[in-house]
């Protein structure tokens, strides 16, 4: 039997549950994404004193496909605020145990406006 991995893509990453808060976003290609930002870069972001690089957790709806390009704008709604990832990179994650075996996660780089 297989040796479970002691940290996963998403822990390496530093996109623990109990490390970032959880939003709902949406770009031209879909209406409904799951994304994950880091408590700590989110004190940073709503002060609007972000500079410079950072990175969110995406997900697709389960019937869909991640469908995010470089140079595309991602809209991150709160509670109280709606502010623009603009995405620069995307490191895909997968999971062979997903199906349909499309890619569904990735982490996007990007700075916040």
């Amino acid at each position: 039997m297989p040796r479970r991995q002691d940290t996963t893509e998403l822990q390496a990453f530093r996109f623990d549950s109990r490390d970032c808060k959880s939003f709902r976003a949406s770009c031209t290609a879909h209406e409904r994404l799951f994304i994950r930002i880091r408590k700590t870069d989110l004190a940073d972001i709503l002060k609007h004193t972000t500079f410079g690089t950072s990175q969110i957790y995406v997900r697709a709806e389960q019937t869909e496909s991640l469908q995010v390009q470089p140079g595309e704008s991602v809209r991150v709604k709160t509670k109280t605020t709606e502010f623009s990832f603009e995405v620069s990179s995307i490191h895909v994650l997968t999971s062979i145990s997903q199906r349909p075996r499309f890619v569904r996660t990735a982490i996007l780089s990007g700075s916040f406006t």
